[in-house]
Protein backbone atom coordinates (compact mmCIF):
# COMPACT_ATOMS: atom_id res chain seq x y z
CA UNK A 1 0.00 0.00 0.00
CA UNK A 2 1.49 2.80 -0.95
CA UNK A 3 3.11 6.16 1.84
CA UNK A 4 0.23 7.89 -0.29
CA UNK A 5 -3.00 6.11 0.20
CA UNK A 6 -2.45 5.79 3.82
CA UNK A 7 -1.76 9.38 4.53
CA UNK A 8 -4.79 9.78 2.47
CA UNK A 9 -7.01 7.50 5.07
CA UNK A 10 -5.22 9.36 8.35
CA UNK A 11 -6.56 12.94 7.14
CA UNK A 12 -10.10 11.98 6.91
CA UNK A 13 -12.96 9.13 7.71
CA UNK A 14 -13.77 5.28 5.47
CA UNK A 15 -17.47 6.44 4.96
CA UNK A 16 -20.03 3.43 3.75
CA UNK A 17 -22.65 4.15 2.30
CA UNK A 18 -25.48 0.76 1.91
CA UNK A 19 -27.11 0.94 -1.81
CA UNK A 20 -30.45 0.57 -2.14
CA UNK A 21 -32.66 3.30 -0.42
CA UNK A 22 -29.37 5.28 0.12
CA UNK A 23 -27.34 5.79 -2.64
CA UNK A 24 -30.04 4.36 -5.45
CA UNK A 25 -33.73 5.76 -4.89
CA UNK A 26 -35.89 4.08 -7.28
CA UNK A 27 -32.89 2.72 -9.45
CA UNK A 28 -31.54 6.68 -9.99
CA UNK A 29 -28.55 8.10 -8.11
CA UNK A 30 -30.04 11.41 -6.64
CA UNK A 31 -28.06 14.48 -7.92
CA UNK A 32 -26.74 15.69 -4.83
CA UNK A 33 -25.44 11.96 -3.76
CA UNK A 34 -23.25 11.44 -6.33
CA UNK A 35 -21.98 15.13 -5.34
CA UNK A 36 -21.45 14.73 -1.76
CA UNK A 37 -19.17 11.91 -2.40
CA UNK A 38 -16.99 13.29 -4.93
CA UNK A 39 -16.52 16.41 -2.88
CA UNK A 40 -15.67 13.70 0.42
CA UNK A 41 -12.75 12.41 -1.73
CA UNK A 42 -11.96 16.19 -2.07
CA UNK A 43 -11.85 17.05 0.91
CA UNK A 44 -9.62 13.51 1.83
CA UNK A 45 -12.58 11.15 2.72
CA UNK A 46 -12.58 7.73 1.81
CA UNK A 47 -16.21 6.60 0.56
CA UNK A 48 -17.17 2.99 -0.06
CA UNK A 49 -20.32 1.23 -0.01
CA UNK A 50 -21.59 -1.84 1.52
CA UNK A 51 -24.27 -4.33 0.35
CA UNK A 52 -26.03 -7.56 0.03
CA UNK A 53 -25.86 -7.22 -4.15
CA UNK A 54 -23.55 -9.45 -5.44
CA UNK A 55 -20.04 -7.65 -7.14
CA UNK A 56 -21.20 -7.61 -11.19
CA UNK A 57 -24.84 -5.15 -9.96
CA UNK A 58 -22.89 -2.77 -7.70
CA UNK A 59 -20.32 -2.32 -10.50
CA UNK A 60 -22.23 0.29 -12.19
CA UNK A 61 -23.16 2.79 -9.24
CA UNK A 62 -19.49 2.23 -7.34
CA UNK A 63 -17.88 3.01 -10.97
CA UNK A 64 -20.39 5.45 -11.47
CA UNK A 65 -19.97 7.40 -8.39
CA UNK A 66 -16.24 6.61 -7.93
CA UNK A 67 -16.09 4.60 -4.75
CA UNK A 68 -12.74 3.01 -3.87
CA UNK A 69 -14.25 0.46 -1.71
CA UNK A 70 -17.04 -1.69 -2.25
CA UNK A 71 -18.04 -5.20 0.85
CA UNK A 72 -20.60 -7.15 -1.41
CA UNK A 73 -22.11 -10.24 -1.50
CA UNK A 74 -23.46 -9.51 2.25
CA UNK A 75 -20.17 -9.40 3.59
CA UNK A 76 -18.27 -12.00 1.72
CA UNK A 77 -16.30 -9.84 -0.79
CA UNK A 78 -13.97 -7.35 -1.05
CA UNK A 79 -13.75 -4.88 -3.68
CA UNK A 80 -10.99 -2.00 -4.11
CA UNK A 81 -10.61 0.10 -6.90
CA UNK A 82 -12.69 -2.70 -9.25
CA UNK A 83 -10.51 -5.48 -7.99
CA UNK A 84 -11.18 -8.59 -5.59
CA UNK A 85 -8.97 -8.20 -2.36
CA UNK A 86 -11.02 -10.93 -0.96
CA UNK A 87 -13.87 -13.20 -1.33
CA UNK A 88 -15.29 -16.44 0.48
CA UNK A 89 -18.54 -18.33 -1.05
CA UNK A 90 -21.21 -19.67 0.83
CA UNK A 91 -20.37 -22.41 3.49
CA UNK A 92 -20.42 -25.96 1.65
CA UNK A 93 -21.45 -27.13 4.97
CA UNK A 94 -24.94 -25.42 4.53
CA UNK A 95 -25.38 -25.57 0.97
CA UNK A 96 -24.52 -28.67 0.46
CA UNK A 97 -27.02 -30.24 2.74
CA UNK A 98 -29.72 -27.64 1.56
CA UNK A 99 -29.23 -28.26 -2.32
CA UNK A 100 -29.61 -32.42 -1.40
CA UNK A 101 -33.17 -31.16 0.65
CA UNK A 102 -33.77 -28.78 -2.72
CA UNK A 103 -33.37 -31.93 -5.15
CA UNK A 104 -35.01 -34.80 -3.05
CA UNK A 105 -38.56 -32.40 -2.37
CA UNK A 106 -38.30 -31.71 -6.33
CA UNK A 107 -38.10 -28.14 -5.41
CA UNK A 108 -36.91 -25.52 -8.13
CA UNK A 109 -33.37 -23.73 -7.41
CA UNK A 110 -30.85 -21.69 -8.94
CA UNK A 111 -27.46 -21.09 -7.70
CA UNK A 112 -25.00 -17.69 -8.17
CA UNK A 113 -21.64 -19.41 -8.80
CA UNK A 114 -19.77 -16.68 -9.34
CA UNK A 115 -19.80 -12.85 -7.50
CA UNK A 116 -17.76 -11.28 -10.73
CA UNK A 117 -20.51 -12.04 -13.30
CA UNK A 118 -24.27 -11.16 -13.23
CA UNK A 119 -25.59 -15.48 -13.97
CA UNK A 120 -27.17 -17.83 -12.64
CA UNK A 121 -27.35 -21.52 -12.73
CA UNK A 122 -30.57 -23.01 -12.91
CA UNK A 123 -32.83 -25.40 -14.29
CA UNK A 124 -35.95 -25.41 -16.89
CA UNK A 125 -38.57 -25.09 -13.99
CA UNK A 126 -36.42 -21.55 -12.82
CA UNK A 127 -35.52 -20.34 -16.07
CA UNK A 128 -39.33 -21.05 -17.60
CA UNK A 129 -40.31 -19.02 -14.50
CA UNK A 130 -38.01 -16.24 -14.68
CA UNK A 131 -39.64 -12.86 -15.54
CA UNK A 132 -41.73 -13.67 -12.38
CA UNK A 133 -38.91 -14.53 -10.58
CA UNK A 134 -37.48 -10.88 -11.73
CA UNK A 135 -34.24 -13.12 -13.02
CA UNK A 136 -35.08 -11.79 -16.65
CA UNK A 137 -31.99 -9.24 -15.96
CA UNK A 138 -29.98 -12.10 -15.17
CA UNK A 139 -28.20 -14.74 -17.92
CA UNK A 140 -29.29 -18.33 -17.15
CA UNK A 141 -27.79 -21.22 -18.07
CA UNK A 142 -29.10 -24.96 -17.28
CA UNK A 143 -26.20 -27.31 -15.41
CA UNK A 144 -26.78 -30.68 -14.38
CA UNK A 145 -27.37 -30.22 -10.25
CA UNK A 146 -25.11 -32.65 -9.15
CA UNK A 147 -22.10 -30.89 -10.21
CA UNK A 148 -23.13 -28.03 -8.17
CA UNK A 149 -21.18 -29.51 -5.30
CA UNK A 150 -17.88 -29.43 -6.58
CA UNK A 151 -18.43 -25.44 -7.39
CA UNK A 152 -18.35 -22.46 -4.63
CA UNK A 153 -21.88 -20.55 -4.80
CA UNK A 154 -22.71 -17.29 -3.35
CA UNK A 155 -26.44 -17.36 -3.43
CA UNK A 156 -28.64 -19.76 -3.71
CA UNK A 157 -32.67 -19.00 -5.06
CA UNK A 158 -35.28 -21.19 -4.23
CA UNK A 159 -38.66 -21.55 -5.45
CA UNK A 160 -40.61 -20.89 -2.21
CA UNK A 161 -43.95 -19.07 -2.48
CA UNK A 162 -45.01 -17.64 0.98
CA UNK A 163 -46.48 -19.89 3.70
CA UNK A 164 -43.92 -22.75 2.51
CA UNK A 165 -41.34 -21.95 4.70
CA UNK A 166 -41.91 -24.81 6.18
CA UNK A 167 -40.90 -26.77 4.18
CA UNK A 168 -37.22 -26.72 4.18
CA UNK A 169 -35.36 -27.88 7.35
CA UNK A 170 -32.12 -27.41 6.56
CA UNK A 171 -32.05 -24.00 7.10
CA UNK A 172 -34.78 -21.19 8.54
CA UNK A 173 -36.41 -20.08 5.60
CA UNK A 174 -38.53 -17.60 7.96
CA UNK A 175 -35.12 -15.43 8.18
CA UNK A 176 -34.55 -15.68 4.66
CA UNK A 177 -34.65 -12.36 2.22
CA UNK A 178 -37.58 -12.63 -0.32
CA UNK A 179 -36.03 -12.13 -3.43
CA UNK A 180 -39.89 -12.26 -5.42
CA UNK A 181 -43.17 -13.56 -4.40
CA UNK A 182 -42.44 -16.94 -5.79
CA UNK A 183 -38.78 -16.87 -4.64
CA UNK A 184 -36.38 -16.74 -1.32
CA UNK A 185 -32.37 -16.06 -1.53
CA UNK A 186 -30.38 -17.52 0.73
CA UNK A 187 -27.42 -15.21 0.94
CA UNK A 188 -24.39 -14.17 3.35
CA UNK A 189 -26.24 -11.32 5.61
CA UNK A 190 -23.49 -9.61 7.49
CA UNK A 191 -21.62 -6.82 6.25
CA UNK A 192 -20.12 -5.60 9.39
CA UNK A 193 -17.71 -9.22 8.74
CA UNK A 194 -16.50 -7.38 5.62
CA UNK A 195 -16.64 -4.09 6.61
CA UNK A 196 -14.23 -6.01 9.46
CA UNK A 197 -12.25 -7.68 7.27
CA UNK A 198 -11.91 -4.34 5.19
CA UNK A 199 -10.47 -2.79 8.86
CA UNK A 200 -7.59 -5.59 9.45
CA UNK A 201 -6.42 -5.14 5.48
CA UNK A 202 -6.29 -1.52 5.57
CA UNK A 203 -4.63 -1.21 9.10
CA UNK A 204 -7.70 1.45 10.15
CA UNK A 205 -9.39 1.48 13.44
CA UNK A 206 -13.52 1.51 14.04
CA UNK A 207 -13.42 4.69 15.12
CA UNK A 208 -12.38 6.04 11.22
CA UNK A 209 -15.95 4.52 9.91
CA UNK A 210 -18.90 6.03 9.81
CA UNK A 211 -22.07 4.13 7.73
CA UNK A 212 -25.30 5.14 6.27
CA UNK A 213 -28.00 2.92 6.12
CA UNK A 214 -31.87 2.72 5.39
CA UNK A 215 -32.58 -1.18 5.96
CA UNK A 216 -33.28 -3.86 8.43
CA UNK A 217 -30.29 -5.04 6.86
CA UNK A 218 -28.24 -2.43 8.47
CA UNK A 219 -29.14 -3.52 12.16
CA UNK A 220 -25.90 -5.00 12.47
CA UNK A 221 -23.80 -1.93 11.41
CA UNK A 222 -25.60 0.31 13.61
CA UNK A 223 -25.17 -1.82 16.68
CA UNK A 224 -20.96 -2.34 16.10
CA UNK A 225 -20.61 1.34 14.05
CA UNK A 226 -20.60 4.12 16.79
CA UNK A 227 -20.94 6.93 13.84
CA UNK A 228 -23.88 5.62 11.85
CA UNK A 229 -26.30 7.83 9.82
CA UNK A 230 -30.35 6.72 8.81
CA UNK A 231 -31.92 7.71 5.79
CA UNK A 232 -35.20 9.39 6.54
CA UNK A 233 -36.59 6.93 4.87
CA UNK A 234 -35.14 3.94 6.85
CA UNK A 235 -37.08 1.95 9.13
CA UNK A 236 -38.04 3.21 12.77
CA UNK A 237 -35.83 0.05 14.35
CA UNK A 238 -32.91 1.91 12.56
CA UNK A 239 -33.29 5.07 13.21
CA UNK A 240 -34.06 3.98 16.78
CA UNK A 241 -29.98 2.80 16.90
CA UNK A 242 -28.87 5.75 14.43
CA UNK A 243 -26.10 8.20 15.91
CA UNK A 244 -28.08 10.60 13.85
CA UNK A 245 -31.09 11.17 11.20
CA UNK A 246 -30.67 12.84 8.12
CA UNK A 247 -33.32 13.37 5.39
CA UNK A 248 -34.68 11.42 2.92
CA UNK A 249 -32.53 10.09 0.12
CA UNK A 250 -34.11 11.56 -2.50
CA UNK A 251 -34.12 15.07 -0.42
CA UNK A 252 -30.77 15.45 -0.26
CA UNK A 253 -30.30 13.30 2.56
CA UNK A 254 -27.06 12.15 1.98
CA UNK A 255 -25.53 15.48 1.26
CA UNK A 256 -27.36 17.49 4.11
CA UNK A 257 -25.65 14.86 6.51
CA UNK A 258 -22.05 15.53 5.40
CA UNK A 259 -22.56 19.42 5.71
CA UNK A 260 -24.19 18.57 9.25
CA UNK A 261 -20.48 17.02 9.99
CA UNK A 262 -18.50 19.19 8.22
CA UNK A 263 -17.62 16.92 6.05
CA UNK A 264 -18.50 19.11 3.10
CA UNK A 265 -18.31 22.74 3.17
CA UNK A 266 -20.62 25.28 3.60
CA UNK A 267 -19.09 26.62 0.27
CA UNK A 268 -19.08 23.61 -1.76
Amino acid sequence: MSLFFLQNISMGKLIFFDIDGTLVIDGKIPPSAEKALRLLRKNGHITAAASGRHLAMMKAVTDRLGIEYAVCDGGNTIVHDGKIIFTEPLSTSVTHPLYRELLEKKIPFAVMPDTRYNRLTADFRMMRGRRERSFEAIRCRMRIYWDLFHRDAYKVFMEIHPGEEDRIRTIDLHRITRWADDSLGYEPDDKYRGIEKLLQITGMEKNDLVFFGDGLNDLTMFEKIPFSVCMGNGVEELKEKAYYVTDRAERDGIYKACRHFGWIGEDQ
